[in-house]
């Protein structure tokens, strides 16, 4: 079996992405320290304004380092400028459509008129078909 190799761009992602995983685990690490310090401290007694303060930034820290080192959001800000102006075209594209596919939804039989002679649909209002030209008003 073969191994493919790994652009430069990927590696440079693949690492960043560790590099961020690593560095939420220390600061997961030191947050957690200095919140056990705190505590400790608070219960020989020390109640001082600022001991409470960083007691409650620390709480707050611990809280949103998952938020912000999640893995899947890690990987899409990655991505995010990796995308190709194709990719981007087509992902418009697939709006309009999805757009269309929308107010298709809302289809009745009365807004398309079926010509008798080929069988083409026709809108509605139209007085001759669009394919053979056969006269529509009957």
């Amino acid at each position: 079996m073969t191994k493919e190799k790994e652009s430069p761009k990927k590696k440079k992602k693949n690492a960043l992405f560790f590099l961020s995983s690593i560095f939420s685990l220390i600061l997961t690490f030191v947050l957690i320290t200095l919140l056990i310090q705190n505590v400790e401290a608070f219960s020989h007694g020390e109640s001082s304004g600022s001991l409470i303060i960083y007691t409650l930034l620390e709480a707050i820290g611990l809280f949103f380092i998952p938020i912000i080192f999640n893995p899947r959001a890690v990987k899409k800000r990655l991505n995010r400028n990796s995308k190709s102006p194709k990719s981007k075209a087509k992902s418009d594209l697939d709006l309009r459509i999805a757009r269309m596919v929308r107010l298709n939804a809302k289809y009745s039989p009365n807004l398309i008129v079926k010509c008798p002679k080929c069988g083409f649909d026709n809108p509605s209002k139209t007085k001759i078909c669009f394919n053979c030209a056969f006269n529509l008003n009957f």
